[in-house]
């Protein structure tokens, strides 16, 4: 059974607006679980923007254009920073969810 379907049993079960806040709580769980996430990645982040003076975005963008090599640091440095810009967006679409 697909989602639209489940969700469309449930509501007539519970009624729709049962169904609607459900989704909203979990969009909302959800959202706070990706700003912990990202915290906690804004920290790891923190010794590599020092040590190489310059901010996560800053470096990304070198490292898109080549420009700041592939020392085994820097790689490290882009993972964490390319888990935090998916996070980033994981939490931007559900705030653009929760809104609708």
């Amino acid at each position: 059974m697909n989602i639209e379907t489940t969700a469309k049993k449930m509501a007539d079960v519970l009624g729709e607006a049962v169904v609607q806040e459900t989704l909203k709580k979990l969009i909302q769980i959800e959202m706070a679980k990706c700003l912990r996430k990202m915290g906690k990645l804004e920290q790891e982040l923190v010794p590599y923007e020092k040590r190489f003076e310059m901010s996560s975005h800053e470096a990304w963008t070198e490292y898109r254009n080549g420009k700041l090599g592939d020392d085994g640091d820097i790689m490290e440095w882009m993972m964490l920073f390319e888990n935090f810009q998916a996070l980033e967006k994981q939490h931007d679409r559900l705030m653009e969810i929760n809104r609708q």
